[in-house]
């Protein structure tokens, strides 16, 4: 209750001052006042501000009692399929209880992430489910004083909202026990930016890690990450997971690095790792080994059968809409008004699938000769 009196304190004129700009400002941006223009540099400080004070705006009216029955999803993008998957999922469970959803994509831009209050307000949203962690995270929390939500996510998820997760250290740890047994050192970590938004790829990098330091290596040395950025790449924000796969496999080729083993952040990084190596005249996985992270339906494919793990997409989905629906409606039965209950969190946990994409390490002076041969 202590933090929660302490939050109240802080209001719109701290924000102002904080933001440098004044109080009908600050009031007009976070309301999404249409007649009035900012530059998106003022947006951001007040969004910025509102986020380090942990400033919170009381709801600007109450839930009307009748029931739209509309669902809002919340992705990221739509260039990774696993988002798909988890929304068809969601989509059909849903229906099945006689809701809709309505899927807003905020392709990750800070601005229509500070939007989503207003639109769910419009649209007389039921609830929220949001498949990813925005930039700012006090968004969610002041999503859920208005409306039941929940978040699909990493196990580091906000502790204050309710939560569906897999621990992506976990999934880090499987991989890397799985292609250890095999006898690989080596290995090539291919990612998407590593931030604090997508703790769920750098937990996946430190599972990896951790678990070949605790077999005693140089774990810095042995798994080695890459991304577009880190690489310095002249490739747009919006570069999908596939090509980001293919083009950083064809630059981690070109270093001639002994790496015997690459793992994708996700089945579609990982798919565009196969496709660089195969058109570079290596062999899956003779040659290298490669590891997804999603066991998306395309990956049990023969022509793909790439080692994955788990993540029970369609189950979390399932699952997701059944205790997002009982919250609409123990909050329905509260006519409209937040009631006291305990957060939830649920935990997958994940499970590796291997496949034929993953196999012994060969002797380094055998691959070493073939990888001059092909060359």
């Amino acid at each position: 209750m202590q933090k929660d009196t302490e939050r109240e304190k802080i209001t719109l004129k701290m924000v102002a001052a904080h933001a440098g700009v004044s109080v009908s400002a600050v009031s007009m941006i976070l309301n999404n006042y249409k007649q009035a223009s900012f530059p998106q540099e003022t947006k951001r400080r007040v969004y910025e501000s509102c986020e380090a004070l942990g400033y919170h705006r009381q709801p600007a009216r109450e839930r009307r009692s009748t029931q739209t029955k509309l669902i809002v999803a919340v992705v990221p993008s739509f260039e990774n399929p696993y988002y798909a998957q988890i929304l068809s999922a969601c989509i059909r469970r849903a229906g099945e209880m006689g809701y809709r959803v309505m899927t807003l994509c905020t392709e990750r831009n800070p601005d229509e992430e500070a939007n989503l209050l207003s639109v769910c307000r419009t649209v007389d949203a039921d609830g929220i489910l949001c498949l990813y962690q925005p930039r700012y995270a006090s968004m969610l929390q002041r999503l859920h004083r208005e409306f039941p939500l929940f978040q699909l996510y990493d196990a580091t998820a906000d502790p204050c909202l309710n939560v569906i997760s897999i621990d992506g250290f976990r999934v880090g740890s499987l991989i890397a026990e799985h292609l250890y047994h095999l006898n690989h050192r080596t290995i090539a970590y291919v990612t998407r930016p590593l931030s604090k938004r997508q703790s769920g790829s750098s937990r996946r990098l430190t599972g990896i890690r951790d678990y070949f330091t605790r077999k005693g290596f140089d774990a810095l040395e042995c798994i080695k990450s890459y991304s577009i950025e880190s690489e310095n790449l002249p490739f747009p924000q919006t570069i999908d997971s596939y090509e980001t796969g293919r083009v950083l496999t064809e630059q981690i080729l070109k270093k001639r690095i002994p790496f015997t083993a690459f793992v994708g952040t996700s089945d579609a990084i990982a798919y565009g790792i196969m496709d660089a190596l195969l058109a570079c005249g290596r062999r899956i996985p003779q040659d290298y080994s490669v590891c997804g992270c999603d066991n998306l339906p395309f990956s049990r494919h023969q022509a793909i059968s790439l080692t994955t793990v788990e993540h029970f997409w369609s189950e979390k989905g399932h699952d997701a809409i059944d205790l997002l629906i009982r919250e609409i409606e123990n909050r329905a039965g509260g006519n409209g008004k937040r009631q006291s209950v305990n957060k939830i969190r649920m935990e997958y946990e994940p499970r590796l699938i291997a496949r034929n994409s993953s196999g012994k390490c060969r002797p380094l002076s055998e691959k070493i000769k073939k990888s001059r041969e092909v060359q």
